[in-house]
């Protein structure tokens, strides 16, 4: 049985109807002072795979997905799967300060010590290399890359897909092998916690040429909408991106709209960009479990 997060009710019964399954909500009601209160089915399967996208509001999903997992225990459930198509916390992965918490490695634990398995679509990794190395329980990454290759294909092989920074090298270049695309990265130099500078010297002359930057997350916007003005200072005809996980803070959108990038994104993320289905792909992991 699968159980639909308030994150992921969309996409969790999309997967269901797929592999002929039922779902069920989780309902979240509110008490006067903020708390959470989750109800389930009073009895359930004794395996089931909880939805859950932990977009904004962050902490109130990931306590949702832990009550959860306890009410589902209570229910009858003695396996229990989180497939999180969006999972947070991963990018603080050292302590760049003395006395910062390093959150991978506390979410992760966290999570272990309520579920039997994890699926994540396009975990945020970089010093680490696998999952593995963070949870306690097995846990799978599924790429995305399969979706937004697709995408690429019917703007035609001759798109140049661009990464915006170094930290993009694995989702541009999985992405465009599967698409039969070119494939650059630019760099990227952080002038202030507003304020970026992409590098775009060392690209050939793009004249006549349409981009396709790629990325994991996209979140302010800032470093797509400054690679796109250099791109174009390059003779690009068209620049475009593609992400994973549309999150979207305020304004970014609309800075993309002004900037003439359209932008695409899986349904990780609920969201007005959230075109591309990885329902599929999940579908495809669970039924081999």
């Amino acid at each position: 049985m699968i159980l639909a997060g308030s994150g992921a009710g969309v996409l969790a019964r999309s997967v269901a109807r797929r592999l002929g399954l039922r779902s069920s909500p989780v309902r979240v009601e509110r008490f006067p002072d903020g708390e959470l209160l989750v109800r389930l089915p009073s009895r359930l399967p004794r395996e089931v795979a909880l939805f859950q996208s932990f977009h904004a509001p962050v902490q109130e999903r990931i306590v949702e997905a832990i009550f959860a997992a306890a009410a589902a225990r209570a229910a009858g459930a003695r396996r229990i799967d989180l497939v999180a198509p969006y999972f947070p916390y991963l990018r603080q992965d050292r302590a760049f300060r003395a006395g910062e918490g390093v959150s991978h490695r506390a979410t992760a634990r966290l999570f272990s010590a309520w579920f039997d398995g994890v699926v994540i679509v396009e975990p945020h990794l970089h010093r680490t290399p696998t999952l593995d190395e963070l949870f306690a329980v097995p846990a799978r990454a599924v790429s995305a890359a399969p979706v937004i290759a697709a995408w690429l294909r019917r703007l035609g092989r001759h798109v140049l897909v661009v990464g915006p920074d170094q930290e993009s090298v694995r989702w541009a270049r999985a992405a465009a092998a599967l698409a039969g695309c070119e494939t650059r990265i630019l760099s990227k130099r952080r002038l202030s916690p507003s304020r970026v500078r992409v590098e775009v010297s060392g690209l050939p002359d793009l004249a006549g040429r349409d981009v396709v930057l790629v990325d994991d997350i996209l979140s302010t916007g800032r470093t797509l909408v400054e690679a796109a003005k250099g791109l174009r200072a390059r003779g690009a005809r068209t620049v475009r991106a593609a992400a994973v996980h549309g999150l979207f803070a305020p304004g970014a959108l609309a800075a993309l709209r002004r900037a003439r990038v359209p932008v695409v994104c899986t349904n990780t993320v609920p969201g007005p960009a959230a075109r591309l289905d990885v329902a599929p792909l999940l579908a495809a992991v669970l039924g081999q479990q």
